[in-house]
Protein backbone atom coordinates (compact mmCIF):
# COMPACT_ATOMS: atom_id res chain seq x y z
CA UNK A 1 0.00 0.00 0.00
CA UNK A 2 3.07 2.19 0.49
CA UNK A 3 3.33 5.26 -2.35
CA UNK A 4 5.93 3.74 -4.63
CA UNK A 5 6.08 6.90 -6.56
CA UNK A 6 7.71 8.61 -3.76
CA UNK A 7 11.60 7.87 -3.98
CA UNK A 8 13.36 7.23 -0.37
CA UNK A 9 15.96 9.59 0.74
CA UNK A 10 18.79 7.37 1.85
CA UNK A 11 17.50 7.77 5.40
CA UNK A 12 17.32 4.38 7.02
CA UNK A 13 21.18 3.12 5.78
CA UNK A 14 22.36 6.87 7.52
CA UNK A 15 19.68 5.49 10.84
CA UNK A 16 21.81 2.82 11.26
CA UNK A 17 24.83 4.34 11.74
CA UNK A 18 22.81 6.77 14.16
CA UNK A 19 21.68 3.91 16.49
CA UNK A 20 25.01 2.72 16.51
CA UNK A 21 26.45 5.95 18.26
CA UNK A 22 23.32 6.64 20.34
CA UNK A 23 22.97 2.46 21.73
CA UNK A 24 27.03 3.52 23.11
CA UNK A 25 26.58 6.91 24.65
CA UNK A 26 22.87 5.38 25.95
CA UNK A 27 24.30 5.85 29.48
CA UNK A 28 25.25 8.99 28.82
CA UNK A 29 22.01 10.65 27.73
CA UNK A 30 20.52 9.45 30.89
CA UNK A 31 23.18 10.61 33.29
CA UNK A 32 22.85 14.05 31.34
CA UNK A 33 19.57 13.80 30.84
CA UNK A 34 19.78 15.14 27.44
CA UNK A 35 21.61 13.70 24.03
CA UNK A 36 25.18 14.25 23.54
CA UNK A 37 26.33 16.60 21.34
CA UNK A 38 28.13 14.60 18.87
CA UNK A 39 24.32 12.37 19.04
CA UNK A 40 22.46 15.41 18.23
CA UNK A 41 24.69 15.92 15.29
CA UNK A 42 24.37 12.51 13.81
CA UNK A 43 20.53 12.67 13.94
CA UNK A 44 20.63 15.83 11.66
CA UNK A 45 23.44 14.70 9.22
CA UNK A 46 21.22 11.70 8.78
CA UNK A 47 18.80 13.53 7.71
CA UNK A 48 15.48 13.62 10.03
CA UNK A 49 15.20 17.13 10.60
CA UNK A 50 15.14 17.85 7.03
CA UNK A 51 12.37 14.74 6.15
CA UNK A 52 9.37 16.58 5.54
CA UNK A 53 11.04 20.20 4.73
CA UNK A 54 9.15 21.45 1.58
CA UNK A 55 11.29 20.84 -1.01
CA UNK A 56 11.77 24.90 -2.01
CA UNK A 57 14.02 25.18 1.50
CA UNK A 58 15.96 22.10 0.22
CA UNK A 59 13.74 19.59 2.00
CA UNK A 60 12.83 16.03 0.88
CA UNK A 61 9.15 16.11 1.16
CA UNK A 62 9.54 12.26 2.15
CA UNK A 63 7.22 9.33 3.26
CA UNK A 64 5.84 8.56 6.60
CA UNK A 65 7.48 4.77 5.88
CA UNK A 66 10.62 5.60 5.53
CA UNK A 67 10.36 7.86 8.86
CA UNK A 68 9.06 4.93 10.92
CA UNK A 69 11.29 2.71 9.44
CA UNK A 70 14.25 4.73 10.66
CA UNK A 71 12.97 5.64 14.03
CA UNK A 72 12.58 1.88 14.73
CA UNK A 73 16.34 1.12 13.99
CA UNK A 74 17.41 4.03 16.47
CA UNK A 75 14.55 3.34 18.98
CA UNK A 76 16.22 -0.41 19.44
CA UNK A 77 19.52 1.43 20.26
CA UNK A 78 18.01 4.54 22.34
CA UNK A 79 14.34 5.39 22.00
CA UNK A 80 15.89 9.33 24.01
CA UNK A 81 17.62 9.44 20.52
CA UNK A 82 14.86 7.77 17.98
CA UNK A 83 11.92 9.94 19.95
CA UNK A 84 13.98 13.43 19.54
CA UNK A 85 14.99 12.32 15.87
CA UNK A 86 11.23 11.86 15.73
CA UNK A 87 10.51 15.39 16.89
CA UNK A 88 12.91 17.15 14.93
CA UNK A 89 11.24 15.55 11.86
CA UNK A 90 7.78 15.98 12.37
CA UNK A 91 8.08 19.16 13.86
CA UNK A 92 9.76 20.59 10.75
CA UNK A 93 6.38 19.18 9.00
CA UNK A 94 4.37 21.38 10.98
CA UNK A 95 6.21 24.23 10.25
CA UNK A 96 5.86 23.89 6.71
CA UNK A 97 2.12 25.35 7.73
CA UNK A 98 3.54 28.45 8.03
CA UNK A 99 2.98 31.44 5.90
CA UNK A 100 5.60 31.44 3.28
CA UNK A 101 7.78 34.34 4.83
CA UNK A 102 8.26 32.20 7.90
CA UNK A 103 9.16 29.78 6.40
CA UNK A 104 12.15 31.31 4.36
CA UNK A 105 12.78 32.63 7.96
CA UNK A 106 13.74 29.34 9.40
CA UNK A 107 14.91 27.65 6.49
CA UNK A 108 17.11 30.86 5.84
CA UNK A 109 20.41 28.32 6.73
CA UNK A 110 19.26 25.44 5.04
CA UNK A 111 16.93 22.56 6.21
CA UNK A 112 18.18 21.04 8.77
CA UNK A 113 17.26 24.02 10.94
CA UNK A 114 16.09 21.79 14.39
CA UNK A 115 12.84 22.87 15.89
CA UNK A 116 11.16 21.78 18.59
CA UNK A 117 7.52 21.71 19.44
CA UNK A 118 4.71 22.23 22.09
CA UNK A 119 1.07 20.76 21.10
CA UNK A 120 -0.79 21.59 24.30
CA UNK A 121 -1.88 25.50 24.54
CA UNK A 122 -0.43 27.12 27.27
CA UNK A 123 0.75 30.55 28.13
CA UNK A 124 -1.10 34.13 27.30
CA UNK A 125 -1.17 36.06 23.46
CA UNK A 126 -1.47 39.61 23.26
CA UNK A 127 -2.21 41.35 19.54
CA UNK A 128 -0.17 43.64 18.45
CA UNK A 129 0.94 45.49 15.87
CA UNK A 130 2.34 43.34 13.00
CA UNK A 131 2.19 40.40 15.46
CA UNK A 132 1.69 39.40 18.67
CA UNK A 133 3.12 39.23 22.16
CA UNK A 134 3.73 35.99 24.03
CA UNK A 135 3.90 35.03 27.09
CA UNK A 136 4.01 31.87 29.60
CA UNK A 137 5.50 27.83 29.71
CA UNK A 138 5.37 25.34 27.81
CA UNK A 139 6.44 21.93 29.69
CA UNK A 140 7.54 18.63 28.23
CA UNK A 141 9.49 20.30 25.18
CA UNK A 142 11.71 17.15 23.83
CA UNK A 143 14.84 18.31 21.76
CA UNK A 144 14.14 21.69 23.47
CA UNK A 145 18.20 21.76 24.51
CA UNK A 146 19.49 21.88 21.19
CA UNK A 147 16.56 23.62 18.99
CA UNK A 148 16.97 26.73 17.13
CA UNK A 149 13.59 27.44 16.70
CA UNK A 150 10.40 26.03 18.87
CA UNK A 151 6.81 25.85 17.92
CA UNK A 152 4.82 27.47 21.11
CA UNK A 153 1.05 27.01 21.00
CA UNK A 154 -1.40 28.87 22.69
CA UNK A 155 -5.40 30.31 22.29
CA UNK A 156 -5.43 33.51 20.71
CA UNK A 157 -7.80 36.19 22.23
CA UNK A 158 -11.22 35.13 21.56
CA UNK A 159 -9.69 33.09 19.16
CA UNK A 160 -8.49 29.20 18.51
CA UNK A 161 -5.49 27.76 19.32
CA UNK A 162 -2.42 28.77 17.15
CA UNK A 163 1.44 27.72 17.06
CA UNK A 164 3.97 30.62 17.07
CA UNK A 165 7.21 30.48 15.68
CA UNK A 166 10.00 31.20 18.03
CA UNK A 167 13.50 31.79 17.33
CA UNK A 168 16.04 30.14 20.12
CA UNK A 169 17.01 33.44 21.39
CA UNK A 170 13.76 34.36 22.31
CA UNK A 171 12.50 31.78 24.86
CA UNK A 172 14.46 30.58 27.61
CA UNK A 173 14.68 26.60 28.86
CA UNK A 174 14.20 25.41 32.58
CA UNK A 175 15.28 22.92 33.34
CA UNK A 176 12.57 20.20 34.97
CA UNK A 177 13.10 17.23 33.05
CA UNK A 178 13.41 14.43 35.99
CA UNK A 179 11.65 11.45 34.80
CA UNK A 180 11.34 7.66 34.88
CA UNK A 181 12.52 6.79 31.15
CA UNK A 182 12.76 8.65 28.39
CA UNK A 183 15.65 10.83 30.33
CA UNK A 184 17.76 11.54 27.26
CA UNK A 185 14.94 13.62 25.79
CA UNK A 186 15.80 16.63 27.99
CA UNK A 187 11.95 17.35 27.57
CA UNK A 188 12.45 20.57 29.97
CA UNK A 189 10.32 23.72 29.81
CA UNK A 190 10.36 26.70 27.41
CA UNK A 191 10.26 29.96 28.59
CA UNK A 192 8.69 32.86 26.54
CA UNK A 193 8.60 36.42 27.81
CA UNK A 194 6.22 39.07 26.46
CA UNK A 195 7.93 37.91 22.57
CA UNK A 196 6.79 39.19 19.58
CA UNK A 197 5.95 37.34 16.86
CA UNK A 198 5.16 38.62 13.85
CA UNK A 199 1.58 37.13 11.97
CA UNK A 200 4.05 35.38 9.18
CA UNK A 201 5.95 33.38 12.08
CA UNK A 202 2.08 31.90 13.13
CA UNK A 203 -0.62 29.31 12.25
CA UNK A 204 -3.73 27.92 12.99
CA UNK A 205 -4.00 24.87 15.32
CA UNK A 206 -6.69 23.75 12.63
CA UNK A 207 -4.44 24.11 10.03
CA UNK A 208 -2.15 21.77 11.22
CA UNK A 209 -3.98 19.40 12.67
CA UNK A 210 -6.33 18.55 9.19
CA UNK A 211 -3.49 19.09 7.49
CA UNK A 212 -4.67 21.58 5.08
CA UNK A 213 -1.49 23.38 3.06
CA UNK A 214 -1.55 26.33 0.95
CA UNK A 215 1.70 26.02 -0.06
CA UNK A 216 2.62 22.25 -1.39
CA UNK A 217 0.90 19.61 -2.49
CA UNK A 218 3.13 16.91 -1.16
CA UNK A 219 1.24 14.23 0.26
CA UNK A 220 3.07 14.38 3.57
CA UNK A 221 1.86 17.99 4.25
CA UNK A 222 -1.90 17.00 2.72
CA UNK A 223 -2.59 14.66 5.12
CA UNK A 224 -3.95 15.23 8.81
CA UNK A 225 -1.95 15.09 11.83
CA UNK A 226 -4.25 12.41 13.46
CA UNK A 227 -3.21 10.05 10.98
CA UNK A 228 0.53 9.91 11.44
CA UNK A 229 1.16 11.22 15.22
CA UNK A 230 0.11 8.05 16.99
CA UNK A 231 1.73 5.58 14.71
CA UNK A 232 5.16 7.74 15.07
CA UNK A 233 5.04 7.88 18.64
CA UNK A 234 4.74 4.37 19.28
CA UNK A 235 8.08 3.46 16.90
CA UNK A 236 10.50 4.31 19.22
CA UNK A 237 8.49 2.31 21.89
CA UNK A 238 8.58 -0.43 19.73
CA UNK A 239 12.22 -0.22 19.41
CA UNK A 240 12.92 -0.30 22.57
CA UNK A 241 10.68 -3.18 23.38
CA UNK A 242 12.29 -5.48 20.36
CA UNK A 243 15.95 -4.36 22.07
CA UNK A 244 14.09 -6.03 25.30
CA UNK A 245 12.90 -9.13 23.25
CA UNK A 246 16.27 -9.92 21.89
CA UNK A 247 18.11 -9.01 25.01
CA UNK A 248 16.15 -11.53 27.30
CA UNK A 249 15.87 -13.62 24.77
CA UNK A 250 19.80 -14.33 24.71
CA UNK A 251 20.04 -14.31 28.45
CA UNK A 252 17.52 -16.92 28.70
CA UNK A 253 19.27 -19.31 26.43
CA UNK A 254 22.14 -18.53 28.11
CA UNK A 255 20.46 -19.62 31.61
CA UNK A 256 18.91 -22.55 30.46
CA UNK A 257 20.29 -24.33 28.05
CA UNK A 258 19.09 -25.32 24.53
CA UNK A 259 15.79 -25.79 25.87
CA UNK A 260 13.36 -23.25 27.93
CA UNK A 261 10.83 -24.24 30.40
CA UNK A 262 7.55 -24.00 29.30
CA UNK A 263 6.71 -20.97 31.50
CA UNK A 264 9.41 -18.75 29.34
CA UNK A 265 8.41 -20.24 26.15
CA UNK A 266 4.82 -18.38 26.51
CA UNK A 267 6.60 -15.05 27.57
CA UNK A 268 9.10 -15.63 24.37
CA UNK A 269 6.22 -16.55 22.25
CA UNK A 270 3.12 -14.00 23.74
CA UNK A 271 5.97 -11.37 23.80
CA UNK A 272 6.78 -11.71 19.95
CA UNK A 273 3.30 -12.11 18.31
CA UNK A 274 2.10 -8.73 20.48
CA UNK A 275 5.52 -7.01 18.89
CA UNK A 276 4.85 -8.45 16.06
CA UNK A 277 1.52 -7.34 15.97
CA UNK A 278 2.13 -3.66 16.68
CA UNK A 279 4.97 -3.56 14.24
CA UNK A 280 2.15 -4.65 11.83
CA UNK A 281 -0.52 -2.24 12.79
CA UNK A 282 1.84 0.99 12.49
CA UNK A 283 3.23 -0.47 9.73
CA UNK A 284 -0.17 -0.04 7.98
CA UNK A 285 -0.78 3.24 9.18
CA UNK A 286 2.29 4.79 7.25
CA UNK A 287 1.19 3.02 4.45
CA UNK A 288 -2.10 4.16 4.76
CA UNK A 289 -1.19 7.95 4.77
CA UNK A 290 1.76 7.51 2.33
CA UNK A 291 -1.04 6.50 -0.32
CA UNK A 292 -2.58 9.61 0.29
CA UNK A 293 -6.30 11.13 0.19
CA UNK A 294 -6.28 10.48 3.90
CA UNK A 295 -9.15 11.66 5.52
CA UNK A 296 -10.00 12.50 9.21
CA UNK A 297 -11.93 9.64 9.68
CA UNK A 298 -8.80 7.55 8.36
CA UNK A 299 -6.69 9.64 10.64
CA UNK A 300 -8.69 8.72 13.69
CA UNK A 301 -8.90 5.18 12.57
CA UNK A 302 -4.96 5.00 12.43
CA UNK A 303 -4.78 6.68 16.33
CA UNK A 304 -6.72 4.31 16.97
CA UNK A 305 -4.86 1.35 15.92
CA UNK A 306 -1.71 2.61 17.09
CA UNK A 307 -3.07 2.96 21.29
CA UNK A 308 -3.81 -0.29 20.35
CA UNK A 309 -0.31 -0.82 19.37
CA UNK A 310 1.17 1.11 22.04
CA UNK A 311 -0.86 -1.16 24.50
CA UNK A 312 0.15 -4.37 22.79
CA UNK A 313 3.98 -2.98 22.98
CA UNK A 314 3.61 -2.19 27.03
CA UNK A 315 2.46 -5.88 27.82
CA UNK A 316 5.50 -6.97 26.26
CA UNK A 317 7.59 -4.91 28.01
CA UNK A 318 6.38 -5.76 31.32
CA UNK A 319 6.18 -9.58 31.06
CA UNK A 320 10.19 -9.37 29.73
CA UNK A 321 10.81 -7.19 32.50
CA UNK A 322 9.02 -9.36 35.85
CA UNK A 323 10.52 -12.32 34.29
CA UNK A 324 13.59 -11.14 34.37
CA UNK A 325 13.40 -11.03 38.33
CA UNK A 326 15.62 -9.41 40.03
CA UNK A 327 18.63 -9.41 37.37
CA UNK A 328 16.84 -7.17 35.41
CA UNK A 329 16.05 -4.30 37.94
CA UNK A 330 19.75 -3.25 38.57
CA UNK A 331 20.60 0.03 37.50
CA UNK A 332 23.13 -1.66 34.43
CA UNK A 333 20.43 -3.82 32.91
CA UNK A 334 19.52 -3.48 29.45
CA UNK A 335 16.04 -4.65 30.03
CA UNK A 336 15.75 -1.97 32.89
CA UNK A 337 16.71 1.02 30.63
CA UNK A 338 14.48 -0.39 27.32
CA UNK A 339 11.00 -0.79 30.42
CA UNK A 340 11.17 2.48 31.55
CA UNK A 341 11.58 3.96 28.40
CA UNK A 342 8.56 1.68 26.98
CA UNK A 343 6.25 2.60 29.85
CA UNK A 344 7.30 6.88 29.68
CA UNK A 345 6.97 6.85 25.81
CA UNK A 346 3.43 4.95 25.16
CA UNK A 347 1.97 7.06 28.24
CA UNK A 348 2.26 10.09 25.53
CA UNK A 349 -1.67 11.51 24.78
CA UNK A 350 -1.56 10.68 21.72
CA UNK A 351 -1.12 6.39 22.32
CA UNK A 352 -3.74 6.31 25.45
CA UNK A 353 -6.62 4.52 24.18
CA UNK A 354 -9.26 6.50 26.51
CA UNK A 355 -8.60 9.42 24.09
CA UNK A 356 -8.09 7.78 20.66
CA UNK A 357 -11.34 5.75 21.10
CA UNK A 358 -13.76 8.90 21.61
CA UNK A 359 -11.77 10.85 18.59
CA UNK A 360 -12.84 7.54 16.61
CA UNK A 361 -16.18 6.98 18.20
CA UNK A 362 -17.06 10.94 17.55
CA UNK A 363 -15.84 10.75 13.80
CA UNK A 364 -17.88 6.94 13.40
CA UNK A 365 -21.12 9.13 14.69
CA UNK A 366 -20.62 11.65 12.55
CA UNK A 367 -20.70 9.62 9.20
CA UNK A 368 -23.69 7.64 10.70
CA UNK A 369 -25.23 10.78 11.01
CA UNK A 370 -24.44 12.27 7.58
CA UNK A 371 -24.10 8.91 5.30
CA UNK A 372 -25.43 6.57 7.28
CA UNK A 373 -24.29 3.64 8.14
CA UNK A 374 -21.67 1.75 6.07
CA UNK A 375 -20.69 -1.09 8.28
CA UNK A 376 -16.72 0.11 7.48
CA UNK A 377 -15.07 0.14 10.80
Amino acid sequence: MTNQSAIETGLLEAAAAVAKLAGERAAEAEEERRLPEDVVTAILDAGFARHFVPAKHGGQEATFTELRRALLTVGESCASAAWCALILATSGRMAAYLPAEGQAEIWQDGPDAAIAAALVPSGTVEAVPGGWRLSGEWHFMSAVDFSDWALLCATLPDGPPTFFAVPRDAFQIRNTWFNLGMRGTGSNTAVAENVFVPHYRAVLHTTVFHGHSEHSDAVCHRTPLAAVAGPLFATPALGSARAMLQAWTGWMFAKSGSSLPPPLQQTLARSGAELGAAHLITERATDVADVGGCTQEDGVRNARDASLAAELIRSAANRLFESGGSQAQRDTSELQRHWRDVLSATSHTALRFDFTSGLYAQAIQTRRHVLGDTGRS
